[in-house]
């Protein structure tokens, strides 16, 4: 439940995001049975190999986006985005590139689009270039390892 509607209200401030895993934390040590002080919840997520939830809704929130542009939803995302023109001798990381949407106000700058633009601009073009659904989500999850893992 937890998920729900996740690439709408993806919360982008400190304080949400806290809530929001605190939720997650919580149902780790239940489902642990672990409620001792000093025990990890990192640990215990770990061990039950659960995801981060903020990298499971930017997860869903790219292979939604993936799927609009290729037309696959009823999202009309490209009446919003405007494909990068570069030149031959400029090499851009994604040859799927957009334009940013800029705005002033947070509200529309933390929703849906213009914050998934910001995001899908940043993937290696071998990501944005596949075609298929599950295969995307896959590749970007182990993007997600792999940066991580850089760290």
């Amino acid at each position: 439940m937890v998920e729900y509607c996740s690439p709408v209200w993806d919360p982008h401030t400190q304080t949400q995001i806290k809530q929001v895993e605190a939720i997650q934390n919580r149902a780790a040590r239940f489902v642990t049975g672990n409620y001792k002080r000093r025990s990890s919840v990192t640990a215990m997520k770990t061990e039950l190999e659960w995801e981060n939830l903020s990298d499971r809704r930017k997860t869903t929130r790219l292979t939604i986006f993936h799927q609009a542009i290729a037309g696959h939803l009823a999202i009309p995302v490209q009446k919003a985005l405007r494909p990068v023109k570069r030149s031959l001798r400029h090499t851009s990381p994604s040859a799927n590139n957009f334009i940013p949407i800029t705005t002033n106000k947070d509200c529309f700058k933390f929703s849906f689009i213009p914050r998934t633009l910001v995001d899908w601009n940043n993937l290696p073009s071998n990501l944005t270039i596949i075609p298929d659904k599950e295969h995307f989500k896959e590749a970007f999850k182990e993007h997600l390892k792999t940066s991580a893992a850089r760290k």
